[in-house]
C-alpha cells in the first residue's frame, strides 16, 4: 500500500458514469488514462439518461459499469500484497489450530497418564501411610528424648557442683 502515491477519489457521477472519467480538477493521477468523449457523453448534454437510482447493497452484482474498466497497476501489487498477506493470516491460523487440537490431544492423554498411575499406586500409598507416619512419630520421639537428656545431664551436673 505504500507504493501508493495519492489515494484517488471517487464520486457518486463517477460510478454512474459507464467508465471512470477523471476529474481534471483534483483527483487525476495523471496516469493518461482519460476517457475521451465517445466513451460517454458530456453531462451538459440533454438527451443524456437520467442517473440510475444508487443502489447501496455491497453484495449486488456488479451491474452500473457498461464497459470493463481497467485496473491501475499499483492496485493490483496492492491486491496482490493483500491476497498474499491473507494466506500467510489463514497458515498462520491454521497452524494455531492444530497447535490447539494437540495442546488438547497431550493433555487428555497426560490427564489419563496420572490417572493410571493414581489408581495403579493409591492402594500402595494408603498402605504405607502408616509406616511412614510411625517413622515420623518415631523422629519426633527421638528428638524430644535427646532433649531431654540433654536437660537431665545439665540438671546432674548442677546438682553435683552443688554438692561439692
Amino acid at each position: 500500500l505504500d507504493a501508493l502515491e495519492e489515494i484517488p477519489t471517487l464520486s457518486l457521477e463517477d460510478f454512474l458514469r459507464p467508465t471512470f472519467m477523471h476529474h481534471s480538477a483534483g483527483g487525476g493521477s495523471g496516469s493518461g488514462h482519460e476517457s475521451d468523449a465517445s466513451t460517454s457523453a458530456p453531462p451538459s448534454e440533454p438527451d443524456t439518461p437520467p442517473p440510475r437510482p444508487v443502489d447501496t447493497s455491497h453484495y449486488d452484482a456488479d451491474t452500473d459499469l457498461e464497459v470493463a474498466e481497467e485496473v491501475d497497476p499499483r492496485v493490483g501489487a496492492a491486491l496482490d500484497e493483500l491476497n498474499d498477506s491473507m494466506t500467510d493470516v489463514n497458515a498462520q491460523e491454521s497452524a494455531l489450530g492444530a497447535a490447539r487440537r494437540r495442546r488438547k490431544q497431550v493433555r487428555a492423554e497426560s490427564s489419563q497418564r496420572v490417572a493410571d498411575v493414581e489408581r495403579a499406586l493409591s492402594s500402595s500409598v494408603r498402605a504405607a501411610v502408616p509406616f511412614f507416619h510411625t517413622q515420623a512419630m518415631a523422629n519426633l520421639y527421638q528428638v524430644r528424648s535427646l532433649g531431654a537428656l540433654r536437660t537431665y545431664e545439665r540438671a546432674h551436673d548442677m546438682h553435683a557442683a552443688a554438692k561439692a
